[in-house]
């Protein structure tokens, strides 16, 4: 967790019970385990960020997200030329977050 107090690292878990390889400690290569309050550093880490911007992106990715998932649905049973293509372009627009509804709407309109 990062934000204008400092970075700790919180919540740090395993999957499997942490074990140490024979002739080695576990607190020597795990310490997270044992000092789970010292992994911090003080200072602003913090990311500023300009709220209408943000905005802004977030609502132009849902609305990709939206005409992606109806497209994939068109194309789903369509023939495979028809699918490359589509693929493409929508590779295209996923890679190009500024222009990516307009890449779509070039697409549909051909």
């Amino acid at each position: 967790m990062a934000d204008k107090d400092g970075l700790k690292v919180t919540d740090m878990k395993s999957d499997r019970p942490v074990t140490a390889a024979p002739g080695y400690k576990l607190e020597d290569f795990a310490s997270w385990l044992y000092f789970k309050d010292k992994w911090q550093m003080p200072g602003d880490f913090s990311i500023k960020a300009d709220k209408k911007k943000y905005a802004d992106y977030l609502s132009m990715s849902k609305n990709l997200e939206k005409q992606i998932k109806n497209l994939d649905a068109y194309f789903k049973d369509k023939n495979a030329k028809s699918k490359r293509k589509y693929l493409e372009i929508k590779g295209e627009a996923i890679h190009s977050s500024d222009g990516a509804l307009e890449i779509l709407r070039e697409f549909q309109n051909k």
